[in-house]
C-alpha cells in the first residue's frame, strides 16, 4: 500500500524509475476526518489529550505500539494515507486509473493463499463448519445481503476447495484483501500504457503448508535471501530450504532484472510476459514456475461491487 501510494502521489515524481508492490493494494485511503478520528482514539489509550503535543511526542516506542495494539485485524490494516488533497488527490486506484500517477513499470503480486493463518486465528469457530452449513454460515461471517451472499457462494464452490468450508472463506478473505486489490492495480496500470506485470507466489512446501497455504509473508525470504533467519528455519528443513533457495534465486534475478531495466524476464531468465486485460498472464512462482492466465476477474468484480469491511 505504501508502494502504491508512491506511485500515486506527486510529491514523489522523479524519485524512482520502478515499483514492486508485493501482497498489497491501491484502494485503501480515508478521508482526513477518519485520519483525525483514528487519531484521536490512539491518544485516549495512550493517555494523552488529542491536542496535548507535549504528551503525545513525550510517549516512548513501547508507548505508541501499546496504544496501536490490539487492533482488529482488519481495523488495523485501514490505517494508512489520506485524501487531504496534497499527498492524494484521491485514492491511489482511483489516480491511477485517472492518469495522475508517476508511470514508471510496475510489478505487483501476492502470496496464493494470503489470509489463511489471520483468518485461522481471528475466526477459528470457522473451521468447524460443516459442508451442508457452508452457506448459512457465510451469512454470519459476511454481512452481505441473501441474493449477495448466494452469488458468493456460487463465486467460491465448495468443490473448489476439497469440500471445507474453512478453505472458501480463507480464500474469500485473501481476495478481498490483497488480491483483487493488486489484480485491479495491474489492470489500472496497464490500462494507462504503463508496463506491468503480475505474479503469484505458490510455494507451499514449509510446515503446515497442508492447513495454511502459501500464507502472508512467506514470500519474503525468497526475495531478500534471508533462509538463514531463525523464523526461516524453524519454517523449512533442509530439503525444502534446498528446493527453496533454488526458486529464491530465480526470483531475485527476476528482480534484480526488473529494478536495472523494468523488465523482470530480461538478460536471458525464464520469459516474464507483461500484464493487461486483454492478456493477464502472471508469473505462476513454485517449485515449478510456469506463466498462465488470471482466472479471478468475476470474483473481483463481486469484491467492487461488494467492499466488505469485516469486524475481526
Amino acid at each position: 500500500w505504501s508502494v502504491c501510494t508512491l506511485m500515486a502521489t506527486p510529491l514523489a515524481e522523479g524519485l524512482f524509475h520502478q515499483t514492486v508492490m508485493a501482497s498489497g493494494g491501491c484502494g485503501r485511503a480515508g478521508t482526513v476526518e477518519q485520519g483525525f478520528e483514528r487519531g484521536r482514539a490512539f491518544a485516549k489509550k495512550a493517555g494523552c489529550g488529542s491536542s496535548d503535543l507535549e504528551c503525545l511526542r513525550g510517549l516512548d516506542a513501547d508507548e505508541v505500539m501499546g496504544a496501536i495494539y490490539p487492533y482488529p485485524t482488519w481495523t488495523y490494516f485501514s490505517i494508512g494515507p489520506h485524501v487531504d488533497g496534497h499527498l492524494l488527490s484521491a485514492t491511489p486506484l482511483e489516480m491511477i486509473r485517472s492518469g495522475g500517477f508517476n508511470r514508471v513499470p510496475f510489478l505487483a503480486g501476492t502470496n496464493r493463499n494470503e489470509m489463511s493463518l489471520q483468518l485461522a486465528g481471528a475466526r477459528g469457530d470457522l473451521a468447524s463448519t460443516a459442508p451442508e452449513a457452508y452457506g448459512p454460515a457465510l451469512r454470519t461471517f459476511m454481512p452481505l445481503s441473501k441474493e449477495a451472499a448466494a452469488e458468493l457462494q456460487a463465486l467460491y464452490p465448495l468443490a473448489s476447495f476439497g469440500g471445507s468450508p474453512m478453505k472458501a472463506y480463507q480464500m474469500m478473505v485473501s481476495d478481498l484483501s490483497f488480491i483483487c486489490p493488486t489484480l485491479d492495480a495491474l489492470v489500472a496500470v496497464s490500462d494507462q500504457g504503463v508496463p506491468a506485470y503480475g505474479y503469484r507466489f505458490d510455494f507451499q512446501d514449509v510446515m503446515g503448508g497442508a492447513r495454511f497455504g502459501v500464507m502472508h509473508g512467506m514470500d519474503i525470504p525468497f526475495v531478500f535471501d534471508s533462509f538463514d533467519r531463525a523464523v526461516t528455519r524453524f519454517l523449512y528443513n533442509k530439503s525444502q530450504t534446498a528446493k527453496a533457495r533454488k526458486l529464491g534465486k530465480l526470483m531475485q534475478a527476476y528482480w534484480a532484472a526488473f529494478a536495472r531495466t523494468g523488465a523482470p524476464g530480461d538478460g536471458g531468465i525464464a520469459p516474464w510476459p507483461p500484464f493487461s486485460k486483454a492478456s493477464p498472464m502472471i508469473q505462476l512462482l513454485g517449485e515449478k514456475v510456469r506463466t498462465a492466465p488470471s482466472k479471478i476477474f468475476n470474483r473481483c468484480a463481486f469484491w467492487e461491487k461488494h467492499p466488505v469491511s469485516l469486524g475481526w
